[in-house]
């Protein structure tokens, strides 16, 4: 009797489940859609790529040089394009605010950008992410000299390192070879 009961009951529990997971996956890509992601992807690979080609270009590399690095750049934008298109980052994209907001979230979250504040949001949100990439960008740009100067003191003080370890090693060799040389005098 009991089983005749609950049978039912899981059906129908988790075909109402299936049916709010599909409806909360559906405001979710509309959301996406909403907030212009794909677009939003392209503008961020567009912005790395401009940080990365201005860094190299910071570098004042030998003009010899210029063939190779504007060859690496080259692999740079293939990858970046590769691993940033809007079809393998979809789906993660998708679950991970799935995960993170609520189907009443979701609505709550549309129902905003179809508000003023909302739209002026959308429309100024590409712009507003393109100033903090090349704010970023010059701040970048500053504060890589102190770090290639951090890297060059590591440098050094890895070579002073390996030096003194080479003299000692090479010290304890002498005194062994006096000792042995003491020994079979």
């Amino acid at each position: 009797m009991m089983k005749r009961f609950l049978l039912p009951v899981l059906l129908t529990l988790s075909t109402a489940t299936y049916a709010d997971e599909a409806s909360h996956k559906v405001l979710t890509e509309k959301l996406l859609e909403t907030t212009n992601a794909q677009s939003s992807l392209t503008e961020a690979y567009t912005q790395i790529e401009q940080v990365f080609i201005t860094s190299m270009k910071e570098l004042r590399l030998p003009k010899d040089m210029q063939p190779k690095v504007e060859s690496h750049i080259e692999k740079m934008q293939k990858v970046l394009k590769e691993e940033l298109d809007w079809q393998k980052l979809k789906q993660p994209l998708t679950e991970l605010y799935m995960k993170t907001y609520t189907e009443s979230e979701m609505k709550e979250i549309l129902a905003f950008y179809k508000t003023e504040a909302g739209q002026k949001l959308l429309q100024k949100a590409p712009e507003l992410m393109k100033e903090s990439m090349d704010i970023s960008g010059k701040v970048l740009q500053n504060t890589l000299p102190k770090l290639q100067a951090i890297q060059m003191e590591l440098q050094k003080a890895v070579s002073e390192e390996i030096a003194k370890k080479a003299k000692e090693a090479e010290a304890a060799i002498e005194e062994t070879k006096n000792k042995v040389k003491e020994s079979t005098d």
